[in-house]
């Protein structure tokens, strides 16, 4: 019996640690999914996978559909769980904004093909490709992926 106890205050100290982490609030921990906000739901499917332990991390578009500033503090938290968690993570993203302050390196795709990688700073202030310039340009423009991709078009 007092095996059981120590088991589940452990499991409970360790969900505490989770969600607390990913800086999910305490007073929402008895919610169903239905009853959380969008950013609430992220969160907690962010610690779920989280409570695994994983060694890799992949990210497709997490950004997408966020508010400025949702999107920094995604930015702040990745960071955080990075270093808390030792993890590694993959970020597929269009928002070159967004990787400039996230990753360490970058692998610029085109058509599924490598054109360009390396540290995001290399890459980013020193591009040494044509397609990577172009993608470069059309961020200080300030052009989304599809406004980027009808230019292309043309």
């Amino acid at each position: 019996m007092a095996i059981n106890r120590v088991h589940k205050k452990y499991i409970m100290h360790e969900r505490e640690n989770v969600l607390s982490s990913v800086g999910f609030p305490k007073d929402l921990y008895e919610r169903r999914g239905y009853q959380l906000s969008g950013g609430e739901q992220q969160r907690a499917a962010l610690a779920r996978l989280l409570a695994t332990n994983p060694a890799l991390l992949i990210l497709d578009e997490p950004f997408s559909a966020q508010d400025v500033e949702s999107q920094l503090k995604l930015v702040n938290l990745f960071k955080k769980l990075n270093l808390e968690f030792k993890l590694t993570m993959i970020c597929i993203s269009h928002d070159l904004r967004i990787l400039r302050n996230l990753a360490n390196r970058v692998i610029i795709l085109k058509d599924g093909e490598v054109v360009e990688s390396g540290e995001t700073i290399e890459v980013f202030n020193n591009p040494q490709k044509d397609y990577t310039r172009f993608l470069l340009s059309a961020e200080a423009l300030d052009l989304s992926y599809s406004e980027l991709k009808k230019q292309k078009q043309l």
